[in-house]
């Protein structure tokens, strides 16, 4: 598996700062136009702009534990319709309806987590990497984060092969956790 430089295609930036031009703002402009440099196109939402009624992330977990919501805040607040919104921009990533080639299942190890007890973001692509064809050249890559692991799951592999490329999913049960496109 060779890696060549991925370029960036859509890159959707949310700004929930409740001040305008704050160090948030500072920030994700210069990560916007990074992105843009790479080739991306950039869209950049402003909540503040939305005179919305919401309180932040409380860091319950509920949306990413087993079982929860898969990313959709359990608090109802005036963010949960754009969270549904969202989850039908291009981002969402499509399984094949054929069948995908199961392999033998991947044990968490206390390497792959990070400080909040979830396997690591990273990993995951890492873990879905190691399972390409050695011949296979990524010049796109999509990641679409379901289900958080922990420590201990074991993820289940299918691979599914499509007309440009190879999409890995990696599943705890008959949960999907993470599904990582490939395109060559």
């Amino acid at each position: 598996m060779k890696l060549e430089t991925l370029k960036i295609m859509k890159a959707l930036f949310i700004n929930g700062s409740p001040r305008k031009n704050g160090n948030t703002a500072q920030l994700l402009k210069r990560a916007m136009d990074g992105a843009r440099e790479a080739g991306a196109e950039v869209e950049l939402v402003n909540l503040y702009d939305r005179n919305l009624n919401y309180k932040g992330c409380m860091s319950c977990f509920a949306c990413k534990v087993k079982g929860g919501k898969k990313g959709v805040c359990s608090f109802k607040d005036d963010l949960q319709p754009i969270q549904l919104e969202m989850n039908y921009k291009d981002r969402r990533i499509i399984l094949p309806k054929t069948e995908g080639e199961v392999l033998e299942p991947i044990k968490v190890l206390r390497a792959d987590i990070d400080y909040n007890k979830h396997l690591n973001n990273a990993n995951y692509v890492r873990m879905a990497m190691e399972l390409l064809p050695e011949d296979f050249v990524v010049r796109g890559l999509r990641v679409e984060y379901r289900v958080a692991a922990k420590l201990g799951d074991c993820l289940i592999p299918t691979i599914y092969k499509i007309v440009d490329g190879i999409i890995i999913s990696l599943s705890i049960g008959s949960e999907v956790s993470a599904i990582i496109e490939f395109n060559k």
